[in-house]
């Protein structure tokens, strides 16, 4: 019975298109200045004895919003780099999505250009720190001309460790983390 019924909530699903994915999801981020949208987020995601994604993230007009996933669609985070539109970035934060605070607009530009500096800085090598950890990943997310978002590696630290060397990523990656801890 309970098969039966996954199968016809599929089924409505596929019939209803990605409109019903949407459900939950805020509106695309519109920045003040006319500047493209961008995100950013701190998540920890650990595998080890069951699925846990969890953190927050920042949109360009500021608004900060934590997010939770213990269980589910995992495949929200294996979008392929090459199609990850805002929509679909959007929908992975989408499971238990709760508004945390608001950044000032004047810091949201700050943080733009901060974030375009980040996007050339060189990476440091990676190195395997450790197991069953999980990662916690600063990043964030800029638009390209076709509208599909990049991601702007900052840093990570877990199992595995790196970080993006550019000034501009630690700055963004310290204040990611401090936007974290005020919203636990």
């Amino acid at each position: 019975m309970i098969r039966s019924r996954l199968q016809n909530a599929a089924i409505v699903l596929l019939l209803c298109g990605c409109q019903s994915a949407r459900a939950g999801t805020p509106e695309p981020a519109e920045t003040p200045s006319g500047a493209p949208s961008f995100y950013c987020e701190r998540s920890h995601t650990n595998h080890a004895w069951s699925y846990q994604h969890r953190g927050i993230y920042v949109d360009s007009a500021g608004a900060v919003f934590s997010f939770r996933h213990d269980s589910g669609d995992q495949a929200l985070l294996r979008v392929p780099a090459d199609s990850l539109t805002e929509q679909r970035l959007l929908a992975r934060y989408a499971p238990g999505r709760t508004p945390a605070g608001t950044v000032p607009a004047a810091e949201m530009s700050r943080r733009h250009t901060q974030v375009l500096q980040a996007r050339d800085g060189a990476l440091s090598e990676r190195r395997d720190r450790g197991a069953d950890m999980g990662d916690t990943v600063r990043r964030c997310y800029l638009p390209d001309a076709a509208g599909v978002y990049r991601e702007v590696f900052l840093s990570q630290q877990g199992d595995w460790e790196s970080h993006n060397t550019s000034p501009a990523a630690m700055q963004l990656s310290r204040w990611l983390d401090s936007i974290g801890f005020r919203v636990r």
